[in-house]
């Protein structure tokens, strides 16, 4: 079953480049849902810390919290 839906004339043009003449655009709309998923999906970070020593990483992080930054704005 289809559906009719409404995009900008921008966001038209950009999924007839994303699509290409190979894709239709059910397909590059299905393919751009997808990556989302996963780009925000946090499991896929399970385990990356297992090798950093905590301790010593969340000394760094609080040392740079208490010399703060500076922005410069010119």
């Amino acid at each position: 079953m289809s559906k009719l839906i409404v995009v900008s004339d921008m966001v038209y043009q950009e999924l007839e480049k994303a699509k290409g003449k190979s894709l239709s655009f059910s397909k590059i709309i299905a393919v751009l849902i997808e990556s989302y998923k996963k780009s925000s999906d946090t499991r896929k970070f399970a385990g990356s810390l297992k090798d950093v020593k905590v301790d010593a990483w969340l000394k760094e992080v609080e040392e740079g919290r208490k010399k703060g930054f500076k922005r410069s704005f010119g």
